[in-house]
């Protein structure tokens, strides 16, 4: 069985910001973050590549692979 948003829900669940990007405005989870980050940086002696892909993916990525039903 086959769920499809509506437009209208899909324009308001893509209008949500993703509260960890700083160019999305100021948020208070983005300071833990960055010690979260830097304590596992300086732990492992590591580069940080951030990639923010696009919120939409499919139902199998979404659910499938993570063992929901």
């Amino acid at each position: 069985m086959s769920t499809y948003l509506s437009y209208s829900e899909l324009t308001r669940a893509l209008s949500l910001r993703d509260l960890t990007d700083p160019t999305q405005g100021p948020h208070a989870i983005q300071l833990m973050l960055d010690d979260v980050v830097t304590a596992l940086t300086d732990t492992w002696q590591s580069t940080v590549r951030i990639v923010r892909n696009p919120p939409i993916v499919a139902v199998a990525d979404n659910y499938d692979k993570l063992g929901f039903d």
